[in-house]
């Protein structure tokens, strides 16, 4: 890929972007009928509100360039699957040495919604690497098949022999699948930032500080590490502004050979590290995460998922979305909520008109 044609690919996905912001900003309020319209919608004024929360030193408008990029990295993520010539300009670093490539080494690598956030199983075909990815239910039905093509594309095109198998992560023996393929010495890969992982309920969740916030997330990679005695191994990839990729492998979370470290313990604080670990790269970098789009949703003691008891009166509402650097509707099928970005909060909203 070179920078040329990389200009002119990132044009063309901004310019698609810029057209259904411009969609939102005609009079305030999103009047489109069509579902996939009004969830995107949604979305950008949920990630707005999310960037402002955890970021309070952006205001309206830094927030929607921001919200912008993240769009932005989302889609090329998506074309950067496909893009194999991409691995010659992608620089990689290793803070755990060659752990990343070692054969019959359990190790469990944990990345993130970030950058091009699907590159790093390319990388690891390139080097012969055998991995075992765990998505969603959801993730697995849309995706899956796509996961899978690139990967065969790539054996055939590049002899790339690393092979990738994809199992969901919500079925109920995945933790037995990570455990026994861990003990084969196969690497597993897990998003630390998904909605969904190994381990579900309750139980799995542990409370986490991420920006002097505090967010309630799947324990499932923390759990399989210490079952297993296998390190975690944090992975990013960003983008540059020219379109290359910076691959990093952070140095390793590893749960010791002794008993003194108990699982509970183990397990609070490697996910506190893997969180610190993203929060680190976002600071200089946040509109290349992703989550920005759901991270309110393991926000803990907050009142966004909650809405006020008291329906808003129709005329305060449009009075109210008068400001739109502050309030937007968010429309679902048969409900009308005013987001207050500030406040943080949703308000039901009586259906006026």
């Amino acid at each position: 890929m070179e920078t040329l044609a990389f200009s002119a690919q990132a044009e063309a996905v901004l310019a698609r972007i810029d057209a259904e912001l411009a969609t939102l900003d005609e009079d305030g309020v999103d009047r489109s009928a069509e579902q996939a319209e009004m969830a995107f919608a949604n979305a950008v004024h949920i990630a707005e509100a999310n960037l402002r929360h955890f970021m309070p030193g952006h205001d309206a408008r830094t927030a929607r360039e921001l919200v912008r990029e993240v769009l932005f990295h989302q889609r090329m993520s998506a074309l950067d699957q496909n893009d194999f010539d991409l691995l010659g300009l992608t620089s990689i670093d290793s803070h755990c040495g060659d752990l990343p490539w070692s054969k019959g080494t359990p190790r469990i690598f944990c990345t993130y919604h970030l950058g091009s956030y699907k590159f790093l199983f390319h990388v690891l075909s390139a080097q012969g690497v055998d991995c075992l990815l765990f998505v969603s239910g959801r993730t697995l039905a849309a995706q899956g098949q796509d996961f899978l093509e690139s990967a065969a594309r790539a054996r055939v095109e590049r002899g790339w022999t690393g092979t990738l198998t994809i199992i969901d992560a919500e079925a109920p023996n995945s933790v037995l699948h990570g455990l026994r393929a861990l003990r084969r010495g196969t690497p597993l890969v897990l998003y630390a930032d998904g909605n969904a992982g190994a381990g579900q309920g309750e139980e799995h969740l542990r409370h986490v500080s991420f920006f002097g916030r505090t967010l309630a997330v799947r324990s499932g990679i923390a759990y399989l590490s210490h079952a297993a005695a296998a390190p975690i191994v944090p992975a990013t990839c960003l983008r540059r502004a020219d379109g290359r990729l910076d691959l990093v492998f952070h140095e390793a979370i590893t749960p010791g050979v002794s008993s003194v470290q108990g699982r509970s313990a183990y397990i609070d604080a490697s996910m506190q590290q893997i969180h610190d670990q993203l929060a680190a790269v976002l600071r200089p970098a946040p509109a290349q995460w992703e989550g920005w789009l759901h991270v309110h949703r393991a926000l803990v003691n907050t009142s966004f998922d909650g809405v006020a008891c008291a329906p808003l009166d129709a005329d305060e509402a449009v009075r109210r979305l008068q400001d739109r650097d502050r309030y937007a509707m968010l429309r679902y099928p048969g409900l009308h909520l005013l987001l207050d970005k500030d406040a943080f909060t949703c308000t039901v909203m009586q259906r006026g008109r």
